[in-house]
């Protein structure tokens, strides 16, 4: 009784923004954000604060997160008047993570994407070791961060123990708010929070064609440790050096910006596979993640060496060195202002990329930026092409894996690009 009474408080009280009518029909087109500009007045809440949307003539349109201090000022949650709360993100993760399992999609995965998923600034990657998992939660909105921040995560554990039937290999959870992102939304970073048993080292299952085993720092590493959006597009380029007529029997390989090395060890392990003892030059301007590349190569017997570098600002040293070369730096473009310049970087870096290769080699060009288009990154490609006089051929243009829900009404959401190409 008391309760179902706090609800129907809760609701009578709830915070009301009308939405101007010049953006009714981009909102009701699908899109989940609505800007600062867009609305009527966005004052009179606090900061991730639950507000019903309105149209002009006072109908509801959805309830979602406002923010006063962010662009964004309006994150869709629900087309209808549903209470958001502990209940409400327990549902979504076993809606969201069935949904997973009906597809096939059962080793190391993406579980919330977002606002593709209906989870606005929340992002739950789940890894997979042996028998047991991992929950890595990246908290980046304002709204997701005061929700989460309403219960202890004691009783996020308690709550995960009533819905979830799995749950005892579960082994441990943690909440991230360390984003540079959250910036953005006027909030803070904030420290490592954790539930249950976390290894400083974690040996994860990462599905590449075949299942190859990663040590991933949670807590400390970028993005839990593990780059999850790129390990089907690994895949890809394995299927295409499974035929591979290599010039030697020690083909080399160059993982630029290589992190855990994870394209450089996917691509070594096929290499393997036609009897041939590759080679894999890890290059990074982190210590720790070589050290890691390093130390995942080494359980499989792969030959490989570290280069640790600034790989934008300083010159590579190889030149028609390598027969696969893999480069897949972190988003150069962090927003829309710094195009230009992002722009550059990438062709910076791709040219170095083409220089270092053998003719007939195979090359990855990839893209994180969602501010560098598909067609922006063919582009860079043909004038890192003109200006060493060489002729490439693309083969395949990969994006997100299929854990990473894509929505045709959030194109935001679909930031990956990437090519996988070859030197004639």
């Amino acid at each position: 009784m008391v309760r179902d009474l706090g609800r129907a408080i809760g609701v009578f009280f709830m915070k009301k923004w009308v939405l101007k009518k010049a953006a009714l029909r981009r909102f009701e087109s699908g899109h989940p954000w609505v800007f600062s500009n867009e609305i009527e007045s966005v004052k009179g809440i606090e900061k991730g604060e639950v507000v019903d949307l309105h149209d002009p003539s006072g109908r509801f349109l959805a309830r979602g997160f406002g923010n006063t201090a962010s662009l964004i000022a309006f994150r869709f949650l629900s087309d209808s008047k549903e209470e958001i709360d502990l209940n409400w993100i327990v549902q979504k993760i076993l809606e969201r993570r069935s949904l997973r399992e009906k597809l096939g999609l059962r080793v190391s995965r993406r579980l919330l994407h977002g606002e593709v998923d209906g989870t606005p600034g929340l992002v739950l990657d789940e890894f997979v070791a042996g028998s047991k998992f991992y929950w890595i939660f990246h908290v980046h909105s304002a709204g997701m961060d005061r929700l989460l921040s309403q219960f202890t995560i004691a009783q996020f554990n308690e709550k995960l123990k009533e819905n979830f039937d799995a749950f005892s290999n579960l082994e441990g959870i943690i909440f991230r708010r360390d984003s540079r992102s959250r910036e953005l939304e006027g909030l803070e970073l904030r420290d490592v929070e954790s539930i249950g048993v976390l290894p400083d080292q974690a040996k994860i299952d990462v599905d590449q064609g075949e299942v190859v085993q990663f040590q991933v720092n949670f807590k400390e590493g970028q993005k839990g440790g593990f780059f999850l959006d790129q390990r089907k597009n690994v895949e890809w380029l394995r299927i295409f050096l499974k035929h591979y007529q290599f010039e030697n029997s020690s083909p080399e390989v160059l993982d630029a910006f290589c992190y855990c090395g994870q394209w450089g060890l996917g691509t070594a392990r096929e290499i393997q596979g036609l009897n041939l003892k590759p080679r894999v030059t890890f290059a990074d301007a982190s210590e720790s993640a070589l050290d890691s590349a390093i130390q995942n190569a080494s359980q499989y017997n792969i030959e490989a060496e570290k280069f640790k570098m600034d790989l934008v600002e300083a010159d590579w040293q190889w030149i028609n060195k390598f027969d696969v070369v893999i480069c897949d730096p972190a988003a150069l473009i962090k927003s829309k202002k710094h195009y230009f310049a992002g722009r550059r970087a990438y062709l910076k870096v791709f040219t170095r990329s083409l220089k270092a290769l053998k003719k007939k080699g195979i090359f990855v060009f990839s893209s994180c930026s969602f501010h560098l288009s598909k067609t922006d990154l063919v582009e860079l490609l043909q004038e890192a092409q003109r200006s060493l006089g060489v002729q490439v051929r693309i083969l395949h243009e990969f994006s997100l894996p299929p854990d990473h829900l894509r929505s045709p009404d959030f194109p935001e959401g679909d930031y990956l690009k990437g090519l996988i190409g070859v030197m004639e």
